[in-house]
C-alpha cells in the first residue's frame, strides 16, 4: 500500500543514514556550514580555487553553492507520476528536498 507521509520521511531519513533528528543536524551542520559561524581565522576566499587539500568551513561552503544550484535546476524538473506536478513545486519542500539532497 501507500505510505503515509510521515511513514515515507521516516523511511528516507534510515536510507541516508540520519534516522533521528539529531544525526541529521550534525550532518546539515557540518555539510552546510552557515556563512555566519564559519571560524574568522580562516580565509573567506578558500575554496574557490582547486585546492583539493583545503576543507575548512569556507571551503566546504564554496563547494556548495554550485552543488545546490545542480541540485535546484533538477529539483525544478522533478515531476513524478502518480503526484501532482504542484507537490514538488512547493517551495518549503523544495528546500527541505534541496537540504536533504546536498547533505547526502
Amino acid at each position: 500500500g501507500q505510505l503515509t507521509d510521515a511513514e515515507r520521511a521516516s523511511a528516507w531519513r534510515v536510507f541516508l543514514g540520519a534516522s533521528t533528528d539529531i544525526n541529521y543536524k550534525k550532518l546539515k551542520d557540518d555539510a552546510l556550514p552557515d556563512a555566519a559561524s564559519i571560524s574568522s581565522d580562516s580565509d573567506p576566499l578558500s575554496g574557490l580555487l582547486d585546492d583539493a587539500k583545503n576543507n575548512d568551513g569556507w571551503a566546504r561552503f564554496h563547494a556548495n553553492v554550485e552543488n545546490r544550484e545542480e541540485i535546484r535546476t533538477d529539483l525544478e524538473r522533478l515531476v513524478v507520476d502518480g503526484f501532482p506536478e504542484s507537490h514538488f513545486k512547493d517551495p518549503q519542500r523544495q528546500t527541505l528536498m534541496l537540504d536533504v539532497l546536498t547533505v547526502w
